[in-house]
């Protein structure tokens, strides 16, 4: 599985050779994505504790429900 995690994500595309939205892009690859996050300490937290496992879900579910499926990732 993977996920989008951005700060501030563009409103519209910035590139001339883009050809779509990235929620679109994201939509149709099935990744989920997630805004208004505050990347640069997330990533030190990352560097302080190591690689661990995260879900992000679009799905309403209790947490023990959302952390089943993130314990059976591989």
């Amino acid at each position: 599985m993977q996920g989008f995690i951005v700060r501030d994500p563009a409103p519209r595309p910035s590139n001339w050779r883009s050809r779509r939205k990235l929620d679109d892009e994201l939509a149709d690859q099935g990744i989920v994505g997630i805004s208004d996050i505050d990347t640069r300490a997330l990533t030190r937290h990352v560097r302080d504790r190591g690689v661990m496992r995260v879900g992000i879900s679009t799905e309403t579910l209790n947490p023990e429900e959302l952390l089943a499926k993130v314990v059976a990732q591989p």
